[in-house]
């Protein structure tokens, strides 16, 4: 009995104990959050946190507080990643301001370009507050990527002289272009948001309504504006000049363009399903040196953290799952003793099923009393009853009212196994797959499988669009023609997935949603430059083509620069994407001969 209570206590609060080594002596102590400690909650709890352990070394110099947990881990990398991003978000605003500058010496342009790209912004947020109450962070960030594909829309109305058609409707000379650039994109978020996640579809919604807000600015409000034409000597035309004439050395017959335009089509889901994915979400952050040199201490001298893996036990009765976490309680038993798990805690610990609580009745029943009451009575001049095997059994429920810590180890129709130091998951994982209704359950590797789905719905959604946009390239021109110009936003994404996989990106759901975006831009790029491609025309169509190819990589390329792993495969896919996407969209719509003249002086 005393061996069983020590036993006890043991399971009951394992991790308190006051740790002397090195002459000084260490108190752990540990908090359980609310379920509601997320986002701004988290921040704020995070802030305290650090004001007392602050004011604590003030006071008392002596004293050092060492401090983990995945909350600090993720606070401090949301707000690293957030000030990265506003740092690249100023530099790429005022890169985007300097080249409208450059292009129409006029404010009007820009403050055009700002009115469509808000509106586009809002009416996405306003959508996804309306369909879902809240607005998830991951999909607000790639929501309002869609910056990216509504600030084009604004420059190739801007580049567009005033009296182009006769009849100064300005927006009549892009029509065609930017009404069929807006369906690709519409049919790609909306084959996005078919996907059964709700993550995807809230993506989707909120690019889908930001793309017909941005479209109708471009419509009824920018006209309002006065025309500020593009200057005929500004640098950014002349650089957007000199290089047509450079590239239009590198066009080729029509045939072998073709020929080309096939083998990048074919190569795409080749590359695809050959380029492994990378899900792990803890390769996406950059850790604090001073949070992993804390958790390192408190583990070494603790044996604290380490994996926050669980063993969920899944039944229809409390009986059935009590059972599975006694069979499951001593088939980890091995790795407790070699210290691959250093310990565990379980519900079945403290209430035995009723099946072991009858068998152990019937072993103190027939191995003690049968053999032994009535000699005992005889002896000691008492008499002895034989317990009865029908009284009633301890359920969980009368010990929960006992030992309110055993009631989180049981939520709903499921218990768990808690588990504490795992160095081994896969060991831990092999020895359960005998049971049918255990499992081990590593919040880490849940999360990043999670991604992985993401990752492989994305990827459905963006080879149905691929394939729709084939089709509606082949009706309005041609199979031939519509194979080249599918071929140019086919090709970016191909360009996107080789070359971050040289230079070391992980091909996550990040990514893969990158290249989504990619695709949306591309297909913007080749579609304005078909439709709008006579005469001096086209040269307006490539000149726009040109500033939204700059627009594109200030705003997504300086993400490329960012020192956080995700941010960074970010920008270089889309950076990679976007410029091998302006240049197919170019060679594969470009005439034998090129316009030059992008306006007139005003």
């Amino acid at each position: 009995m005393p061996e069983f209570l020590t036993d006890l206590a043991a399971k009951l609060d394992p991790e308190n104990d006051i740790v002397t080594k090195n002459d000084r002596s260490y108190l752990p102590l540990i908090v359980s959050l609310q379920s509601d400690q997320s986002g701004r909650h988290s921040q704020n709890w995070v802030d305290q946190i650090n004001r007392i352990i602050s004011d604590a070394h003030q006071n008392s110099p002596e004293l050092t507080i060492f401090k983990t947990g995945q909350i600090f881990f993720a606070v401090n990398e949301a707000a690293t990643a957030k000030s990265d991003v506003q740092t690249i978000a100023l530099i790429a605003t005022l890169g985007i301001v300097i080249m409208i500058g450059l292009t129409f010496f006029s404010p009007l342009p820009l403050i055009g370009a700002i009115v469509v790209v808000g509106s586009g912004l809002i009416a996405g947020a306003t959508a996804q507050t309306a369909f879902f109450g809240t607005i998830h962070a991951i999909a607000l960030v790639f929501g309002a990527t869609m910056i990216g594909i509504s600030i084009d829309y604004a420059l190739h109305f801007l580049v567009v002289p005033r009296g182009e058609t006769g009849s100064d409707d300005r927006f009549k000379a892009i029509r065609s272009g930017l009404g069929l650039g807006l369906l690709t994109s519409v049919i790609g978020f909306i084959a996005l948001g078919l996907s059964p996640t709700s993550l995807l579809l809230q993506i989707a919604i909120y690019s889908i309504a930001g793309l017909l807000s941005a479209y109708c600015s471009v419509k009824f409000l920018l006209p309002l504006f006065p025309a500020r034409e593009v200057r005929t000597n500004s640098p950014i035309a002349v650089i957007h000049n000199n290089l047509m004439v450079a590239l239009s050395y590198l066009v080729v017959s029509t045939r072998l363009r073709l020929l080309i335009a096939g083998l990048l089509i074919a190569a795409l889901p080749v590359t695809a399903f050959l380029v492994p994915g990378h899900d792990d979400i803890r390769a996406l952050g950059q850790s604090n040196p001073t949070l992993v040199s804390d958790a390192r201490t408190i583990s070494e001298t603790l044996g604290l953290g380490g994996s926050p893996a669980f063993i969920r036990i899944d039944g229809d009765s409390a009986q059935q799952r009590l059972e599975t976490s006694e069979a499951a309680r001593q088939a980890i038993s091995p790795l407790i003793a070699n210290g691959e798990i250093q310990g565990a805690i379980a519900l079945s610990d403290f209430v035995p099923s009723i099946a072991r609580q009858k068998a152990n009745r019937e072993l103190v029943r027939n191995n003690l009393y049968q053999p032994f009451a009535s000699e005992l009575g005889e002896a000691l001049q008492i008499s002895i009853n034989t317990p009865d095997l029908e009284a009633s059994y301890l359920i969980p429920n009368e010990v929960g009212n006992t030992l309110p810590e055993v009631t989180s180890l049981q939520a709903g129709a499921s218990d768990i196994i808690r588990l504490r130091g795992v160095s081994d998951s896969g060991a831990v994982a092999k020895i359960l797959e005998p049971f049918d209704n255990a499992r081990l359950i590593s919040p880490t590797e849940t999360i990043s499988a999670q991604f992985a789905e993401y990752r492989y719905w994305a990827y459905v959604a963006l080879g149905s669009v691929l394939l729709i946009a084939l089709f509606l390239a082949s009706l309005r021109y041609g199979v031939q023609k519509g194979i080249r110009i599918f071929s140019a936003p086919a090709g970016a994404i191909l360009f996107a997935l080789l070359g971050g996989t040289v230079l070391g990106v992980s091909i996550s759901f990040f990514t893969t949603m990158a290249m989504f975006l990619v695709f949306a831009i591309g297909a913007d790029y080749v579609l304005f430059l078909s439709e709008g491609n006579e005469g001096e025309k086209a040269a307006h169509t490539q000149l726009a083509v040109f500033l939204s190819l700059i627009s594109s990589v200030l705003a997504f390329g300086l993400l490329a620069t960012s020192p956080i792993p995700l941010v960074s495969d970010i920008g270089t896919v889309i950076a990679i994407g976007l410029v091998g996407a302006w240049f197919l969209a170019f060679w594969m719509t470009a005439p034998t001969k090129l316009t030059t003249t992008t306006g007139r002086a005003n």
